[in-house]
């Protein structure tokens, strides 16, 4: 500063959520002499008031479903343009309003022992791809940490056995046919609460290796 340059200090007080300041007019022997201006701003805290989480965390989770969404929106637009391009599926949207209007079950299951339309087939392949069963990661067995997925997959892996069906589509289709529900859904399993059956990956991938044989 100049000889004739205003003098003073700057004292803050930060906290948590709010920053209190004063500021102090200095002698030319740096000692306060008169307080100029003085404040507090108060910020939010940025929390949700009522659970009291973090705000960031609700918008990165909204934001994670956004682009899964898109993912899913995507991936589902590049394999209808794919199976239209090799003449798995109609070119004309009414007909292809047609086909949704079959069954995907009973197609999967003729598909898998007997030759079906290729449009049929091509039927069969978004269904799979809308229908394309668990595939386990770090964050989902997490999020599995009550451990109810797995056992329903290996319920489910043992009545295909049992009920001699070759792919999860066959015997889903065998469950319609029966009145059962082909939807994973809870409810007591052995006086516990679980699924009674529940997709896996790798049993969709098995199907579809059959289904394209």
């Amino acid at each position: 500063m100049t000889e004739n340059s205003l003098k003073y200090r700057l004292g803050l007080d930060l906290g948590t959520n709010s920053i209190g300041w004063c500021m102090l007019r200095l002698n030319n022997n740096n000692e306060p002499v008169a307080v100029m201006k003085s404040g507090v701003r108060i910020f939010h805290d940025g929390r949700n008031e009522k659970t009291k989480e973090p705000l960031a965390v609700v918008r990165r989770n909204a934001r994670s479903i956004r682009r899964n969404l898109d993912r899913k929106i995507s991936r589902r637009n590049h394999l209808l343009n794919t199976l239209i391009k090799y003449g798995l599926l109609p070119l004309v949207e009414n007909a292809r309003k047609q086909l949704a209007v079959l069954n995907p079950y009973e197609l999967r299951s003729r598909a898998v022992n007997e030759k079906i339309e290729l449009f049929e087939l091509g039927r069969c392949l978004m269904h799979l791809s809308k229908r394309r069963g668990f595939k386990s990661n770090r964050k989902v067995d997490k999020e599995d940490s009550s451990g109810k997925i797995k056992p329903a997959i290996e319920r489910l892996k043992n009545k295909m056995q049992e009920t001699n069906k070759k792919t999860a589509g066959e015997y889903l289709y065998y469950l319609l046919e029966s009145g059962q529900p082909v939807r994973a859904r809870l409810g007591k399993i052995d006086g516990k609460e679980g699924y009674e059956i529940y997709l896996d990956r790798s049993i969709i991938e098995e199907e579809y290796n059959i289904i394209i044989k």
